[in-house]
């Protein structure tokens, strides 16, 4: 098919309700509840003929205009089952709110929903709060009362009153609450001694190559310092100080800077609304990095064919027909799951593997399977297939 009748193909379905139509119908079949998966991520382009694309906060830290996309993942299914599409400058708050009226548009009810910490801002609680949505999200350190409160809970979080075991490792779980003047909620702070080990280690590891290459690389003559200086040492940047001599810089790392970072590792707080047990709150949010892999998929897709469409509904049309790939290949990888395979395959190399599978017809119009190997006769008694 040409590549023109194909853009066009992909602008009716965009201009069209199909793609509301489609989700409505995967709500109402699949018969989603329970716990939903809410994230966004961000699209971005050079194309200089889409209205949808706008500047605003860009999660790739690139200075272009972008598209935002948030996808909601039934996880008890295992799959993605509703995607919306937004401006670029369009807030979260807002992707939020438009989420929450269609999941009730669609008849769904009780569910929960996890967020990453990225939505976790005074707006957003009080949105979730509001509309008395039941949800679990992690806690980001940007609020003060957040900072706060992790001080006064490292005093005793090692207390043996706190002490349980979590997957036959120890951890350490006190019951929280946050209060700001507009809501207050509750949570648990959870300390993992082995995920501080690790957390260090990599810390540590990461200060130290960032230091170097910094003072190991002259400063351009052309350039000013400071302007290469946050360059180069990128989010490390507030862990260090630093003066020039000559063209290079003399880094010195900053004492109180990384003993408040350590001193926050293996920690981190988890806040929901409703009735929750902090075993529950840990594994739910733990499942949610389904969500995250199926939307590094769905971004590789996409920017491996640059958002160069003339219109947008051509990228509305592209967009859906990503996210119906989406489906498909995280239904696949499920299964892969429950079958046993995913120790042996990538849902990559298991396609390729079963794509060197042809249909030859014959003169007489008769059809013939080629003979099939070792490897796919095993995929196909396991997935229970017939070729």
């Amino acid at each position: 098919m040409k590549s023109q009748n194909i853009s066009n193909l992909l602008s009716k379905v965009g201009d069209s309700d199909i793609p509301s139509t489609f989700m409505g119908k995967m709500f109402r079949n699949l018969g989603t509840k329970s716990t939903l998966i809410y994230d966004l991520t961000s699209f971005s382009s050079y194309s200089q003929m889409m209205n949808l694309l706008e500047y605003g906060y860009n999660r790739d830290g690139l200075d272009l205009p972008q598209i935002n996309l948030s996808m909601i993942v039934d996880k008890e299914k295992g799959i993605p089952v509703m995607y919306d599409i937004y401006p670029g400058s369009i807030v979260d708050v807002t992707t939020l709110k438009n989420t929450i009226k269609k999941i009730k548009a669609y008849g769904v009810e009780d569910y929960t929903l996890v967020m990453d910490r990225g939505f976790f801002s005074k707006g957003n609680i009080e949105e979730l709060l509001h509309e008395e949505v039941p949800f679990i999200m992690p806690a980001a350190m940007t609020l003060k009362s957040v900072k706060q409160l992790m001080s006064s809970v490292q005093k005793d979080i090692e207390s043996p009153e706190y002490l349980h075991k979590y997957n036959k490792k120890p951890i350490f779980v006190k019951p929280v609450t946050l209060e700001e003047k507009e809501f207050k909620i509750n949570g648990y702070c959870f300390y993992d001694p082995k995920r501080e080990i690790e957390e260090k280690n990599a810390f540590y590891s990461r200060i130290y190559d960032v230091k170097e290459k910094i003072e190991e690389t002259a400063i351009p003559g052309w350039r000013k310092a400071g302007e290469v200086f946050k360059e180069r040492a990128g989010y490390m940047a507030s862990f260090y100080s630093w003066k020039q001599i000559d063209d290079h810089f003399k880094i010195t790392i900053k004492k109180n800077a990384v003993s408040q970072r350590i001193n926050r590792m293996g920690k981190f707080f988890l806040f929901y609304n409703g009735e929750r047990g902090w075993m529950e709150c840990l594994t739910v949010y733990r499942e949610r990095d389904v969500v995250e892999k199926g939307f590094k998929t769905m971004k590789n897709d996409i920017q491996s064919l640059p958002l160069n469409t003339k219109k947008d509904s051509t990228t509305k049309g592209f967009l859906f027909v990503c996210f119906i790939g989406l489906i498909i290949r995280m239904r696949l990888l499920n299964i892969m799951k429950e079958k046993g395979i995913l120790k042996d395959y990538t849902v990559e190399s298991l396609l390729l593997e079963l794509e060197k599978i042809k249909k030859i017809e014959l003169e007489n119009g008769e059809s013939i399977v080629t003979e099939l190997t070792r490897k796919q006769r095993e995929i196909m008694e396991k997935l229970n297939l017939c070729a």
